[in-house]
């Protein structure tokens, strides 16, 4: 039986694989783009990042594939996750706490 943990990595995989690779590309770049503005970064910055590039949250195919895109830039020591946690603003998550992250440490 799997935990909790794994359980979560497999819907984030699964989200991945139903986006596609542009789409995580894509949202790659809107991620990083987002950081260099803030200096931090939530999944919700990248969303908007997205938007402001002329995309919609309604037409990506697995909007939980944002947590592969972050899980890829952890993975790349390109973030890292700070103590930091921010109120979502997006109506449809109920002001749930997003996770903080800052760029790594050179």
């Amino acid at each position: 039986m799997k935990n909790a943990e794994q359980l979560v990595l497999d819907g984030i995989n699964n989200s991945a694989e139903h986006a596609g690779e542009r789409w995580l590309i894509l949202a790659q770049s809107a991620a990083m783009a987002a950081l260099r503005k803030r200096g931090e970064l939530t999944a919700e910055d990248a969303w908007n990042q997205m938007i402001e590039w002329g995309y919609s949250r309604e037409a990506c195919k697995s909007p939980a594939a944002m947590g592969a895109v972050f899980k890829r830039l952890a993975k790349s020591n390109v973030i890292v996750p700070s103590a930091k946690w921010r109120a979502s603003s997006h109506p449809s998550t109920h002001g749930r706490p997003q996770r903080v992250w800052i760029k790594r440490a050179a």
